[in-house]
C-alpha cells in the first residue's frame, strides 16, 4: 500500500529586523529560519497547528513574540523594523482629527509603512460640532504619501446613535463605532463624552460591502468585558449585552511564561502579554482562530521556554518578574462581525 502523502502549508513571514525566527509544527522538532536582508521568509511545514517564535532586540524594545497558528494562517507579520518594499504614510503637519488607511490609524505625528497598493482612506474630526468625516475610495498609495484633510470645509456630518449596555456600578464604560469599508479600511470613532451618544457614518455615504459595528467596553482595574455587534446602516439606537467577566485567571513568569483561566465557553482567539511599565521588555503570545480550531479549546497559554528555541542567545537576559504586569484577552467570534471579549490583568 502506498503511504499517504503528508499535506503541507507554506507561510509567508514578514520578518524584517528579526534577530531570531523559529517554527515548530505540532509534534515535531523546532526549525530555525534564516532571515535574509529583505526580511521576507517562506516556511513550508506539515499542515496543522504550529508555534512560531520571533525576537526583536532594538534599542528601545526587547520582544519575545510567540504566534500559535494553524493551517490557513498563510501570512504573518513578525517584523521588528520597517519592512522592505513599503511606502510611508502620514498626516500633514497641523492636521486635526484622525485618519485611517487599511488597519492603520493616523493621528498627530504617527507614521506607518504600508505595502504599495490601492486603499480606502478615511478621516474624521470630533472637534467639530457635529463631528465630520470623509471617505476617499480606491486611492493609489505607490510612493511616500502625506495625507491632508480640511473636514470643516469638505467633511460630511456624522449621525448620532444611542448605545446602551448594562454594566456594574464598579465598571467604567466606553463606547465606539467602527466603519469597515469594502476596500479594507477600518475607521474607529470613539465616543467623546459619557452617556449613550456615539457617532456613526450615515447610510448615504456607504457602499455595498461597507459595514458598521458598535462596541461597548466595561472595565475595572483588573477586568474588562466587551461586546461588539454589527448595526443596520440607519440604526438610531443599539442595546448591547456584555459577556460575563472572566471569573479568574493566574499567570506565572517562569520560564516558561504561562497563564491559565477558568473557561467560560469556547474562545476563538487569545492574546497574552507580560511587560514592564514602559514596555521596553515584552513577552507576548497570540493564538489565532485557526490554531484553536485545529488544536482544540483554550484553557491556558504557555510560551516556549526561550532557551529551548534554536537561535536563543544567552545575551538576552530573562528579566525578573518583579515590576512586570500581565494581561490576558480572550475573544469569541459570533459571526457577521459580532464578537465578545473578556480580559483580565495583574502582576506576577
Amino acid at each position: 500500500m502506498k503511504p499517504m502523502e503528508t499535506q503541507t502549508q507554506t507561510i509567508a513571514l514578514h520578518a524584517a529586523g528579526t534577530k531570531l525566527l523559529a517554527i515548530q509544527p505540532e509534534g515535531e522538532a523546532w526549525q530555525a529560519l534564516a532571515v535574509p536582508a529583505n526580511g521576507e521568509v517562506s516556511a513550508t511545514i506539515p499542515d496543522g497547528p504550529f508555534t512560531l517564535v520571533s525576537v526583536c532586540d532594538e534599542p528601545g524594545l526587547f520582544n519575545y513574540y510567540v504566534t500559535f497558528g494553524g493551517t490557513g494562517d498563510a501570512e504573518l507579520d513578525v517584523y521588528c523594523t520597517d519592512p522592505a518594499s513599503t511606502v510611508k504614510v502620514s498626516l500633514a503637519a497641523g492636521s486635526k482629527g484622525r485618519a485611517a488607511i487599511g488597519s492603520y490609524p493616523l493621528f498627530g505625528e504617527i507614521t506607518w509603512y504600508v505595502k504599495p497598493g490601492i486603499y480606502d482612506v478615511t478621516a474624521y474630526d470630533d472637534s467639530l460640532t457635529p463631528p465630520r468625516f470623509e471617505i476617499r475610495r480606491g486611492v493609489p498609495i505607490m510612493v511616500d504619501t502625506e495625507l491632508a484633510f480640511d473636514l470643516a470645509t469638505s467633511g460630511t456630518p456624522l449621525e448620532e446613535i444611542a448605545v446602551t449596555a448594562a454594566a456594574l456600578a464598579a465598571e467604567t464604560v466606553s463606547k465606539r463605532v467602527r466603519l469597515h469599508t469594502a476596500g479594507g479600511t477600518r475607521m474607529t470613532i470613539p465616543a467623546t463624552e459619557t452617556g449613550t451618544r456615539v457617532w456613526r457614518v450615515p447610510a448615504s455615504a456607504l457602499q455595498t460591502g461597507d459595514r458598521q459595528t458598535v462596541t461597548a467596553i466595561a472595565t475595572t482595574a483588573s477586568t474588562s468585558r466587551t461586546s461588539t455587534r454589527a448595526i443596520p446602516n440607519t440604526a438610531v439606537s443599539a442595546v448591547l449585552t456584555l459577556p460575563a467577566a472572566l471569573a479568574s485567571a493566574s499567570a506565572t513568569f517562569g520560564p516558561p511564561q504561562r497563564v491559565t483561566w477558568e473557561s467560560q465557553g469556547d474562545w476563538t482567539q487569545a492574546y497574552f502579554s507580560a511587560a514592564d511599565e514602559d514596555v521596553t521588555v515584552l513577552y507576548d503570545a497570540f493564538v489565532t482562530p485557526n490554531h484553536v480550531e485545529q488544536a482544540g479549546p483554550l484553557t491556558s497559554i504557555e510560551l516556549p521556554a526561550p532557551a529551548s528555541v534554536p537561535g536563543w542567545s544567552s545575551a538576552w537576559k530573562i528579566p525578573s518578574a518583579a515590576g512586570l504586569a500581565w494581561s490576558l484577552s480572550l475573544t469569541r467570534d459570533l459571526g457577521n462581525f459580532d464578537t465578545e471579549q473578556v480580559g483580565r490583568s495583574g502582576t506576577f
